[in-house]
């Protein structure tokens, strides 16, 4: 029995440690992926802004005990569905059982001059390289004016790591988030926004709100309402697109993203499972871009093929709801949402710290 795993991050791997435990005497693992290591995205940031060590972060595959599993760092660049093949540049890994987690990119709209003279933060290499231009402009002891296009979640956090980074440095700094919706942080609690809002404009951070970047070059940033914001950086978080594998035949697709039923399976072929920034159920109304969502994916993914493995009923998914949400901010401070009620300062700082490195310790 062959299960083919396709992608090394969060919902790829812990996919694949569950299906270790649980899977029948025999199985055999291969995954494929990219990069040759595990990335914990949610915790990108704190190792950028120095509060904690890489090997917190990430996780070299070739360090991982992962038994009966043969690993390939190579990109999958097609699928045959019908024979049941990966296709990569060097060679065709047949698959009795496969799942998709290929994950996701960085979406820049079309704006001209984005993928050109804007930064992401989509990888360790990305934030490598944002490092060593930061030092490098910091070097020149001047004023530095850092631009980042969206207000989500990462954009939120980077611009208080940001914050803290040039704050330990003695560096003089302007930052400007540029959100092209009416507040930062859309579909999140009401009061935690208003909290984050005030922790930006305590620490002189502007959010500029209702601005689209349409244009991005070397010296700053154009609107749709006129207006020219100079950078020396720009940041680009504003969003992201699935990366999705080449099929054939083709499976249908749903704004990019693998159109799934309830049990995570492609149409057709219930043996192919996808989950992640990559699929999208159409029973589910939430399809959040976290690491919480992508938690439960794995899981029942890994439930459901597991039981199509022993002939049982599988587990439909069909509804999700965040638990919590614990928003990092500048320092050793973080807003926490439960229920109605909201925490700010260390406490829920403590709590993440603690939570994360369970779930990194799960890899």
């Amino acid at each position: 029995m062959e299960i083919v795993v396709i992608g090394s991050g969060f919902g790829g791997m812990l996919f694949l440690r569950r299906m270790q435990r649980h899977a029948p005497a025999g199985t055999r693992y291969t995954l494929i992926t990219s990069r040759d290591h595990f990335l914990f995205t949610p915790r990108l940031i704190e190792h950028f802004r120095g509060d904690i060590p890489r090997h917190q972060a990430m996780k070299p595959l070739a360090q991982l005990r992962l038994p009966h599993t043969t690993i390939i760092t190579e990109a999958a660049r097609r699928i045959d569905l019908r024979k049941k093949q990966v296709i990569t540049a060097s060679r065709t890994v047949p698959y009795d059982y496969l799942l998709l987690a290929p994950g996701s990119t960085t979406n820049f709209f079309g704006v001209p001059g984005a993928a050109e003279h804007c930064y992401t933060l989509k990888s360790y290499g990305d934030m490598q390289e944002l490092r060593r231009r930061l030092e490098q402009l910091n070097r020149l002891q001047q004023q530095i004016a850092i631009a980042i296009v969206g207000g989500g979640y990462t954009g939120t956090e980077l611009a208080f790591g940001l914050s803290d980074y040039f704050r330990k440095r003695q560096g003089q700094t302007s930052i400007s988030i540029i959100q092209s919706g009416q507040s930062i942080l859309p579909g999140m609690d009401q009061k935690l926004v208003a909290h984050v809002l005030g922790r930006l404009s305590r620490l002189g951070i502007r959010v500029l709100a209702n601005e689209q970047a349409v244009r991005a070059r070397e010296s700053g940033l154009s609107t749709a309402s006129g207006k020219h914001i100079p950078a020396d950086i720009i940041i680009w978080t504003a969003g992201i697109a699935p990366n999705t594998i080449p099929s054939s035949p083709e499976t249908p697709l749903n704004g990019g993203k693998y159109l799934v039923n309830a049990s995570l399976q492609l149409p057709g072929y219930p043996e192919a499972f996808a989950i992640g920034d990559c699929a999208t159920n159409a029973l589910l109304e939430q399809h959040p871009a976290s690491a919480q969502f992508t938690r439960i994916q794995a899981h029942a993914a890994a439930v459901n093929m597991t039981a199509l493995l022993r002939h049982l009923p599988l587990h439909p998914l069909t509804s999700f709801r965040e638990k919590g949400f614990i928003f990092l901010l500048d320092g050793r401070r973080a807003a926490m949402t439960m229920g109605k009620r909201l925490l700010t300062g260390t406490l829920p700082w403590l709590l993440r710290k603690i939570i994360y490195s369970q779930r990194f310790r799960e890899i």
